[in-house]
């Protein structure tokens, strides 16, 4: 049995790299996760240079792209927030780039990659597999839908209530191998 968590690479970055060997390097014993390296982020790294390891090396370069331009969007928009708060002009402070857009690209060009692979593709799709889904995961789904459906009608102004969130929705759902999480997570994306 596997055990995995989603570690953010910032936080924690020897989980997150202990994550990645788990999922990608063949192992039997947990020593064998950490090989002849002192850290998971070294073996990572030793793994991905030795050139054995294909699919560690493709799916971990994604993640890492993909990691790295979510920190680096996060703290955009923590600087642009702080920007607004200490009064200068909006404007002001979307034009400060560091030039750095290339990962940023490459992280979104693999995000699209991900969605040119879903099976959901019209809204006849996303209605059948609406269907497939159990009472679990149909409250999480219908949160879910209800949360972004009230966000859409305050981006479309049909909606003044002031009880929308300003920060991003957090939903932790588990459930052991087999309970549909990722159907779940597919679902969730294709609406």
């Amino acid at each position: 049995v596997i055990w995995t968590h989603q570690y953010n690479m910032a936080d924690h970055p020897e989980e997150f790299y202990y994550n990645l060997l788990v999922l990608h390097k063949p192992w039997r014993k947990e020593e064998d996760v950490l090989g002849n390296s002192r850290t998971y982020e070294a073996e990572f790294f030793n793994c991905m240079d030795s050139g054995k390891y294909i699919e560690l090396s493709e799916k971990g370069k994604k993640k890492l792209d993909i990691e790295r331009a979510r920190e680096k969007m996060h703290n955009r928009v923590k600087a642009e927030r702080e920007k607004i708060k200490s009064g200068k002009d909006q404007s002001q402070a979307s034009s400060a780039d560091d030039g750095d857009t290339v990962p940023v690209a490459q992280a979104l060009h693999n995000y699209e990659e991900q969605q040119k692979e879903s099976a959901i593709k019209t809204r006849e799709d996303l209605e059948k597999f609406e269907k497939t889904l159990n009472r679990d995961q149909k409250s999480s789904y219908e949160r879910i839908t209800k949360y972004f459906e009230h966000k859409f009608r305050h981006e479309r102004k049909e909606c003044d209530c002031k009880k929308l969130e300003k920060e991003e929705m957090l939903m932790f759902v588990s459930g052991p191998g087999g309970t549909g999480k990722t159907h779940l997570m597919k679902v969730s994306v294709g609406y």
